[in-house]
């Protein structure tokens, strides 16, 4: 058997120890942890494997700079909006809910601070998303689907199959920077494509992230140029259907949009 690695890793202020070997498993969990709660500082979550890992498809020295870089930019940036915005005393009671509660809110931010922090959330939630459903995958091996994800399929666009021409045509026709979503669309218990531009999160819209597709340029040029058809064919190859489903139960597991139940509703009279 190979060795088994612990981590010690801090995520929103929560101390968590877990092995390499089982950390794949948690993976989702850990990414995910905290994003429906208030905190003081997000960080951004550590991946459970090496960069190399997900060779030959994405190469180390880009895994790294979007994850070490890019990543921890978008979120240095958010705890700098936060923080400014937060000790400014400014609609307070907004700035105290999770980050959803303020994306959902956002054009009740103070003007300051407004656009930098819409982008900001937006990008941090972003690569959070992106990365949660990604895992190694060095022989090309197909996935399977579970029967929970063939149904949604099959309600939502007919089957898989199509699914995946339809958000594949979408990534390629997406101009510029930005990026390709399956979202649920909450109450209506179906799934669609979904395109935001820049650092827009699809939570903006009401729609809730299951998997996504990066199509800035950081996360391809290095290893695939301008050629984006041929990046996408790799993503596929590293999207864990496991992980995916695991996002759509963590969505599945409150609803959002009902402020009897869940900590980020903003109510106008407070």
């Amino acid at each position: 058997m190979g060795a088994t690695i612990l981590f010690l890793t801090v995520v929103f202020g929560v101390s968590m120890v877990y092995s390499y070997s089982s950390a794949p498993s948690m993976h989702v969990d850990i990414m995910l942890s905290g994003l429906n709660r208030y905190s003081e500082h997000y960080p951004v979550p550590r991946l459970p494997y090496k960069y190399d890992d997900f060779e030959p498809y994405f190469d180390a020295k880009t895994m790294e700079a979007h994850h070490k870089q890019v990543a921890e930019q978008r979120a240095s940036q958010l705890n700098r909006v936060l923080k400014e915005w937060r000790a400014s005393g400014e609609n307070a009671t907004l700035a105290k809910l999770p980050l959803f509660g303020m994306i959902q809110n956002i054009n009740k931010v103070p003007a300051k601070w407004r656009e930098d922090l819409r982008n900001s959330i937006g990008g941090y939630l972003n690569h959070i998303f992106f990365f949660a459903t990604l895992s190694p995958n060095p022989k090309g091996e197909e996935r399977n689907v579970s029967d929970v994800m063939k149904s949604l399929f099959m309600r939502s666009f007919v089957n898989q199959t199509n699914f995946e021409k339809m958000f594949n045509k979408t990534s390629l026709e997406l101009f510029s920077n930005g990026y390709v979503w399956l979202v649920r669309v909450p109450k209506k218990r179906y799934l669609t494509v979904y395109t935001s531009h820049t650092e827009i999160n699809p939570v903006s819209a009401g729609m809730q992230p299951i998997l996504g597709i990066d199509l800035w340029e950081h996360s391809y040029w290095t290893k695939y140029g301008n050629n984006r058809e041929e990046y996408i064919r790799s993503w596929w190859k590293l999207v864990d259907y496991d992980k995916v489903e695991k996002v759509l139960n963590w969505w599945w597991s409150f609803d959002p949009y009902d402020p009897k139940h869940h900590e980020w509703h903003y109510d106008d009279d407070l």
